[in-house]
């Protein structure tokens, strides 16, 4: 990664507003950061974490970044983790920070309003040299190397949010098939080995873990035989600073994001196979 470190110090330098600005800009900036994330209702818990040197200026946007967040969101941290079954990283964790704000000095490929907040995405972007293996291969649908099976994903969000309400109504909107697990389930891995029951209100207040029962497209080969230059970035509009939005990382993660016909990234695993996208082992 000698080459994005290269590349990429000469803008850090210039954009990090620690560097090069009056203290009182530094402090007055800082301050108006805080205030936003303090007033946010799922991030103000990480108002007393940000620091000047996470700020940073990308033109179109302001960004903040907390120390060690790659490493402490589940959702990104097991990008880190080569048993993940998912893409994984084979670079450290500097040069991700790095490649995201390569990433946010572009037009995002993607701008759209979630649950009253604006999102922006860069997706599919060349990081110019191998940076980690993905688990998705772009595939012929009459290659004859390709199976199907069902996957039990772990749905997190049934551990976090305890109405049942949202828990339904995300999956009716999703035509998600949740189910509890009828096997053995491994806490560390979220790892189910067996369907069980659909899963229901009870479920969900009793604290039973559920599970996304999908049908995917599977490849032969294994994801480490499957190297990528691409990567994608994620991040979420907290506030507005000097009429730039600022921005929180919502996630990033290496690999080929799959998009449908007309370009719009495709966030249900059982519909990549009708586009031409199987997973791989390993």
């Amino acid at each position: 990664m000698k080459l994005i470190m290269e590349n990429w110090n000469k803008y850090l330098k210039e954009n990090e507003i620690v560097e090069g600005q009056p203290r009182r800009r530094k402090k007055a900036l800082k301050n108006q950061v805080i205030d936003i994330i303090s007033a946010s209702p799922y991030l103000k818990h990480l108002a007393k974490k940000v620091q000047s040197r996470g700020i940073k200026d990308t033109g179109n946007f302001y960004y903040v970044s907390f120390p060690g967040e790659l490493r402490k969101s589940p959702h990104i941290k097991k990008h880190f983790d080569k048993n993940n079954p998912g893409s994984v990283w084979n670079i450290s964790e500097d040069d991700v920070e790095n490649l995201i704000l390569r990433a946010m000095d572009t037009p995002p490929s993607k701008q759209l309003e979630f649950r009253g907040s604006q999102r922006f995405k860069w997706l599919n972007v060349p990081a110019g040299q191998q940076i980690g293996y993905d688990s998705v291969k772009k595939m012929n649908p009459n290659d004859p190397g390709i199976s199907f099976k069902d996957e039990l994903e772990h749905f997190g969000m049934a551990d976090r949010v305890k109405d049942w309400k949202v828990v339904e109504k995300v999956a009716t909107d999703n035509k998600y098939e949740l189910v509890t697990c009828g096997g053995d389930f491994d806490k560390k891995t979220k790892k189910c080995t067996q369907e069980g029951e659909p899963y229901t209100e009870q479920h969900l207040a009793n604290n039973v873990p559920a599970f996304l029962k999908q049908n995917i497209g599977m490849a032969k080969g294994n994801k480490l035989q499957n190297p990528t230059e691409l990567y994608n970035v994620v991040a979420v509009q907290v506030g507005e600073i000097e009429g730039k939005p600022l921005l929180t990382l919502m996630t990033v993660y290496p690999g080929m994001q799959p998009l449908d016909d007309k370009g719009n990234d495709l966030m249900d695993k059982k519909q990549f196979k009708d586009h031409g996208y199987y997973f791989v082992e390993g």
